[in-house]
């Protein structure tokens, strides 16, 4: 134990020779919190720019979320509902909990022209 307390001074002296203290002059602490406030001010731009980021995907997400579930209307006089995603996927989990055949019973809702395969 005695031989690591050595070999543990020793290190210390040889950084002491390696590192001398320095000498604070009358402008030591204001140059070192002018370097430090450097540093934060660089990674607080980061810091906003992915706060905010967060913030606007979270709200788009809820946006898309919520009009996932809105159902579309015809822009034409006819009265025919079109069905949100969700409403297709629920059309086909009961078609499947039912055991009917996806090819002889379409789900009974109408999808947007786009979506016709």
């Amino acid at each position: 134990m005695t031989e690591d307390n050595r070999e543990l001074d020793e290190l210390f002296r040889r950084y002491r020779a390696a590192c001398p203290d320095i000498e604070p002059g009358p402008n030591f602490m204001p140059g070192v919190w002018d370097r430090i406030e450097r540093n934060r001010s660089f990674s607080l731009v980061f810091d906003k720019l992915a706060r905010s980021l967060v913030t606007v995907s979270a709200a788009a997400c809820l946006v898309l979320a919520a009009l996932n579930f809105v159902p579309r209307q015809s822009a034409g006089p006819e009265t025919t509902r079109f069905a949100s995603y969700a409403d297709v996927l629920t059309a086909a989990d009961l078609t499947m909990e039912h055991g009917l055949d996806a090819g002889s019973s379409r789900p009974r809702v109408m999808l947007p022209p786009t979506y016709n395969h």
